[in-house]
């Protein structure tokens, strides 16, 4: 699957494919739940990358991140 990004602000239009990004794939539900629609997220400037990298660079968020998916268990 491919998704186009247009650039805004004289930045260059970009063309993402998910094959590239499979290390995200566990995480696509969670941040989606979290960081909302892009037009809810982008008025209070926490998008899906902001929280992907976050993700990306701690391995205790991405553990609670993973807990998301088990149904029976409980964060607190």
């Amino acid at each position: 699957m491919y998704y186009y990004k247009m650039g805004q602000g004289g930045k260059a239009n970009q063309l993402y494919d998910t094959r590239d990004h499979k290390h995200l794939q566990p995480f696509l539900l969670f941040a989606h739940a979290f960081a909302g629609y892009d037009t809810t997220s982008c008025f209070f400037g926490k998008g899906k990358m902001k929280l992907t990298k976050l993700l990306l660079q701690n391995d205790s968020i991405r553990a609670l991140a993973l807990k998301f998916y088990e149904p029976e268990d409980e964060l607190l």
